[in-house]
């Protein structure tokens, strides 16, 4: 990475965190658990930080944490929720996210316009949300089948 490249990551990574403390402070306040995964728990295992290429953060709740967020998604602000529907007509990569629609990171490009780059382009915190999932060797083989679809969708 070039030294430009790596203080625009640098400063992905303030905003990042300035919107996941966000998330946490309303989380904590109204009882709602969530759980880091992927990039994110990687970075925070290996790096006890984020992954220096990464430029988001994954987090999964449990349905009914979700719903419990969404009645406090007011709070979030200056940030919102953006909850994908089938209406919108729009591939929106199966995921909810907590978008910060003040830092564009993204060029109009054919990409953008494919996803509505309405959305698209800002900073954004994934959030996974966790749909019966069983235990112990289930758990396992329903999460891996979850990931290969999404992989295979993307």
């Amino acid at each position: 990475m070039t030294e430009r490249e790596e203080k625009i990551i640098e400063m992905i990574h303030q905003y990042e965190y300035e919107m996941m403390c966000r998330l946490d402070d309303v989380c904590r306040r109204h009882d709602i658990t969530y759980y880091i995964d992927g990039g994110t728990l990687i970075g925070a295992v290996r790096h006890k930080d984020f992954v220096p290429w990464d430029d988001d953060i994954d987090i999964y709740l449990k349905r009914k944490d979700f719903e419990k967020l969404l009645k406090y998604k007011d709070e979030l602000a200056p940030y919102f929720l953006h909850v994908p529907n089938a209406d919108d007509r729009c591939f929106w990569d199966f995921t909810a996210r907590l978008m910060n629609d003040r830092i564009k990171f993204k060029k109009d490009d054919r990409e953008a316009k494919f996803y509505n780059h309405i959305h698209c382009q800002y900073l954004f915190i994934d959030l996974f949300i966790m749909d019966n999932i069983p235990g112990g060797l289930k758990r396992r083989l329903h999460l891996f089948k979850l990931k290969l679809i999404y992989v295979l969708a993307t």
